[in-house]
């Protein structure tokens, strides 16, 4: 599932949402959280994962997480309940607390 959601992360941020589903996120809930969602508060775990995620900067993650969380706002609920059942990217993201410990 982390790997499903890695990818649909990093499709997502680029806008192109729909060129990876992740199928085995369908069995998550929507609040579940993954651990390498969770380090990136700290800047150590944020500084080995953004060339994974795509970024080079803790602004530019923010900036990208911010425009993608917009233009997905609706597509979100328009599918039928399985297709859409997954977390959402706002969640994954975790942008209120990205870089916030040493």
């Amino acid at each position: 599932m982390l790997a499903d959601s890695l990818l649909y992360f990093a499709m997502s941020l680029r806008g192109r949402l729909y060129e990876w589903y992740p199928r085995t996120l369908v069995y998550s809930n929507h609040h579940q959280t993954f651990d390498f969602y969770t380090r990136l508060k700290s800047k150590t775990h944020f500084e080995k994962a953004k060339a994974l995620i795509g970024v080079k900067t803790e602004a530019e993650y923010k900036n990208l997480v911010q425009a993608a969380t917009a233009r997905h706002s609706d597509d979100r609920y328009s599918g039928s309940w399985n297709e859409r059942s997954f977390p959402s990217l706002q969640s994954l993201a975790k942008i209120d607390s990205v870089c916030s410990v040493p």
